[in-house]
């Protein structure tokens, strides 16, 4: 049996603390940076984690084994609205089509809001590595590096946390023996 590593409608839903905080209790310390009583779109949203904090967004994803509310590439989004979140996607595109994305989606919408984490340093390392052990292509990134993508953020804010293995358990399935810091950025485009 191959093990699917998005766990469709489960990702992110995991009870150990490091889930609780990425997808869970961080969410409303970015949210308070933006109006959100307008029209609303998660893009790469899958399950619609989001609709607890915002009810009325819209989740688009790729992955129909999510259910997300429209199956589409974020890349062809071209709804107007009055804010698109991406929360945790842009660590699945390179930095070319990172920087594509966000000058496609604020073609769009009036506010862009990116929810993603970073890592520095060694701790950098560390997450390459134990990204090695899946089947996943990823790009992560120094908060350096994210900015400069972004180019001229509006506002930005941070949780930091340390990434424990059980996380890596639940999110990979992969055991690990050891602990990393990671911080997450709310950043308003």
């Amino acid at each position: 049996m191959i093990f699917d590593a998005d766990q469709g409608v489960n990702f992110g839903t995991w009870d150990d603390p490091v889930s609780r905080l990425m997808y869970g209790h961080s969410t409303p310390i970015f949210l308070d940076m933006v109006d959100y009583s307008g029209s609303v779109y998660d893009l790469g949203g899958g399950n619609g984690l989001l609709k607890q904090y915002i009810p009325h967004s819209i989740s688009v994803d790729i992955d129909q084994n999510k259910q997300p509310d429209v199956i589409q590439d974020i890349r062809q989004f071209s709804t107007k609205c009055d804010l698109v979140v991406i929360r945790y996607v842009l660590h699945y595109f390179s930095d070319k089509d990172v920087v594509n994305l966000i000058t496609h989606i604020k073609e769009h919408a009036k506010k862009v809001m990116v929810i993603q984490f970073c890592n520095e340093g060694v701790h950098l390392k560390v997450k390459r590595q134990i990204s090695k052990q899946s089947d996943e292509r990823k790009y992560f990134r120094n908060s350096n590096h994210l900015f400069r993508l972004l180019s001229r953020p509006i506002d930005i804010r941070s949780v930091s946390y340390t990434v424990t293995p059980v996380f890596y358990e639940n999110r990979l399935k992969i055991n690990v023996n050891c602990s990393h810091s990671e911080t997450v950025f709310g950043i308003v485009l």
